[in-house]
């Protein structure tokens, strides 16, 4: 009967045990102002490049009449 109950022991969390700590320094903004300026030059130019292909398609659709 010993075999069959469980024991419950605690196990070290995978993460909890790695030594490799990924934190900013005090210092150090979480996001700079340049940051976030490159961050929406970027969605905008995904924005822009997606309306051109639209675009682009819609005209050579356009242009089989």
């Amino acid at each position: 009967m010993v075999g069959l109950t469980e024991t419950r022991r605690h196990r070290p969390d995978r993460v909890s045990g790695s030594k490799i700590h990924t934190l900013s320094p005090p210092w150090e903004p979480p996001v700079s102002g340049l940051e976030i300026f490159f961050d929406g030059l970027l969605a905008l130019m995904a924005v822009l490049i997606t309306w051109f292909a639209v675009f682009s398609v819609m005209k050579l659709y356009q242009g089989q009449r």
